[in-house]
């Protein structure tokens, strides 16, 4: 056990000890602090730890932007396909290499057409498979889901007739017409009136 000086009175104190036992002075052990340095200590210390309800930094506002962008173009990207998905529910005909349905959007009540196509390099042969005529004849091609694509009207085709087109009869709604030398026909739209209701058929090639 050390032994220390009394600041008072000289005499030998044990580093222990908290006073002089000969004269009473208060002694402060080697290494011991006073009030004054305790408390600045723990000033220093509660400032070193963060405070619980600090708020804390969060990424770059930079990065937070590119984030949302992120977010917003995957949201108008799976809503720009659902309509395509939806829109035809295609199916392979019998070449194989042409799909060919009624457009699901069409109503629950309407007729199906029965045609065929044929696509040729500046025109189409379109047959009425059907057993009745076709009336107010309106065909479509290449439609979007911001434009109408280029349209084409027919007053009649009647049963089992096929009828030659000239693509460059199709016209868009701005008036300007369906090019075959820089344009192909990917979709085709033909809806109609019928002595059952409205009809409606269409085709899409790859």
């Amino acid at each position: 056990m050390a032994l220390i000086k009394c600041p008072e009175c000289g005499h030998d104190v044990s580093e222990r000890a908290s006073s002089c036992p000969n004269c009473g002075c208060p002694v402060k052990p080697a290494g011991a602090l006073s009030n004054g340095e305790v408390e600045a200590s723990e000033a220093r210390a509660q400032r070193a730890i963060p405070s619980s309800s600090a708020k804390t930094t969060g990424p770059p506002k930079q990065v937070r932007t590119m984030s949302r962008w992120k977010g917003l173009l995957a949201i108008v990207v799976i809503a720009g396909f659902i309509p395509i998905i939806a829109f035809f529910e295609f199916g392979f005909d019998e070449q194989g290499n042409l799909r060919h349905s009624q457009p699901s959007s069409a109503p629950s009540s309407s007729v199906h057409l029965s045609a065929k196509v044929v696509r040729l390099d500046d025109g189409l042969l379109l047959s009425n498979n059907d057993d009745f005529d076709w009336t107010d004849v309106q065909l479509r091609a290449n439609p979007g889901f911001i434009s109408g694509g280029f349209t084409k009207r027919l007053e009649r085709i009647t049963a089992h007739q096929t009828v030659s087109i000239d693509l460059r009869s199709f016209s868009a709604d701005d008036g300007s017409r369906f090019n075959p030398d820089s344009m192909v026909v990917k979709e085709l739209h033909v809806s109609s009136s019928t002595p059952h209701g409205d009809g409606y058929t269409g085709w899409r090639w790859e």
